[in-house]
């Protein structure tokens, strides 16, 4: 699709398909893109009250277009921004997975020491080393 920006350029006025006729609803106004990759022209023609009401349609539709075109780089952003979210969501999920595994193993671990350190302070002694345990 065409990005745009849609612009105005000088006021044009062609005669319309009744050649000659001096009618204002018998002229064409147009709009151009600045994306050159297509090099695009918008004609409008129409049933209107004279030149100003003409000139004032095309901006009109020039402004919508250039509303769109910009909605479009805001949202292609946005989807740009949530995917590197995404990413660094699922790196910090990992992380968050790793340090529970950790802290799992350093609870057991420090269920452990405590239970020994319970058993030393309530008089049992304990023999460290392989296979050591409650003496």
């Amino acid at each position: 699709m065409d990005k745009g920006p849609w612009f105005f350029p000088t006021y044009l006025l062609v005669d319309g398909p009744n050649e000659g006729n001096p009618d204002a609803e018998n002229k064409t106004g147009y709009i151009e893109s600045d994306d050159f990759e297509h090099d695009a022209t918008l004609y409008v023609s129409g049933n209107f009250r004279d030149d100003a009401e003409r000139r004032k349609y095309l901006e009109f539709i020039a402004g919508e277009l250039n509303a769109v075109s910009s909605l479009r780089a805001q949202l292609a952003q946005a989807n740009t921004q949530l995917d590197a979210a995404g990413r660094e969501n699922e790196r910090l999920r990992g992380v968050c997975m790793e340090l529970r595994a950790e802290n799992a193993l350093l609870s057991s671990e420090h269920d452990k020491v405590m239970s020994h350190l319970n058993d030393f302070l309530s008089g049992e002694t304990y023999t460290a080393g392989e296979g050591g345990g409650k003496g």
